[in-house]
């Protein structure tokens, strides 16, 4: 019997090599991997803002304490006023006031009336008499007008000074809860000087920084279920309000903005909250936001 010829140590390793090759070409690709931890962030208020000093002055009122709910257009604090209350007070009377005027519609009266019985007179008026009463005329309508006109720069001005007044008075430009007071009353500030801070919270954000391979099928406007950490304690539906256009080169991950609503104001500000990589769908992981 003829035996058959046992390959050598080269043939075996071909043999091998074309084995590997072949199964390299139907090894399945791998499936990209997950992130299994939970994406967290912070709900903080949908917008916080720091309230300062229109004018340099002293506080003569705070009307709000820490913690107070407040309503857009509330009065906050009151600065000293007096002063300009006094030139409002003086600058009304001058624009309100009528002599100037009234008197200068007397003499053009008077001019008019003079004028008008030298017409009549005929050839008994010299031309030179009639002339300078007209001339008359006309000076003193021009005086009326120039009356009218400083009635109208008064008032003006008296427009600007209770515009000045007017800032005197701070009010809220949004609603939301006083966080903090930084300047209490009676206290001397320079313009532009914080005084307390306002955060409105009838909607809360939180940001939370997702992988960048998993924003394929994010859609601004759809709806999440993030859990809340303590003292919250539940799940609270959310919905995505934002996806950043860019990605952050350390990190490879893109800021995603949720909001929660929170009319009611239960909610505190500077909960944790986590999302759940499961409910993020990953579409299209070459997606470049």
């Amino acid at each position: 019997m003829n035996k058959l010829p046992r390959p050598g140590v080269a043939g075996l390793v071909s043999l091998l090599a074309v084995g590997s090759v072949a199964a390299a070409a139907v090894a399945p690709t791998p499936a990209p991997v997950r992130p299994t931890a939970p994406l967290e962030g912070f709900a903080m208020p949908l917008r916080t803002v720091t309230i300062g000093a229109p004018l340099t002055g002293t506080i003569a009122d705070l009307v709000v304490n820490e913690g107070d709910e407040i309503a857009e257009g509330d009065i906050l604090f009151q600065m000293d006023s007096r002063v300009a209350q006094a030139t409002v007070s003086a600058q009304r009377v001058v624009a309100n006031g009528t002599a100037a005027l009234h008197r200068a519609r007397v003499v053009l009266e008077h001019a008019e009336r003079v004028h008008a019985r030298l017409i009549a007179l005929g050839d008994a008026a010299s031309v030179a008499e009639i002339e300078d009463a007209a001339s008359d005329v006309e000076a003193a309508r021009a005086v009326v007008e120039e009356a009218l006109e400083q009635q109208s720069i008064a008032r003006a001005v008296l427009g600007r000074e209770e515009a000045r007044l007017a800032e005197h008075r701070v009010t809220a430009p949004v609603t939301g809860v006083v966080t903090r007071i930084i300047l209490e009353k009676g206290s001397i500030v320079e313009a532009a000087s914080a005084v307390l801070t306002v955060a409105q919270i009838d909607r809360l954000e939180v940001a939370i920084y997702v992988p960048a391979s998993d924003c394929g099928g994010l859609e601004v406007g759809s709806s999440f279920t993030l859990r809340a950490g303590p003292p919250v304690g539940r799940p609270l539906p959310a919905v995505l309000a934002s996806v950043a256009r860019t990605i952050d080169p350390a990190s490879q991950t893109v800021r995603c903005v949720f909001q929660i609503e929170n009319a009611s104001g239960e909610l505190p500000s500077g909960f944790p909250v986590r999302l759940d990589p499961e409910a993020i769908a990953c579409v299209d992981p070459s997606m470049t936001p």
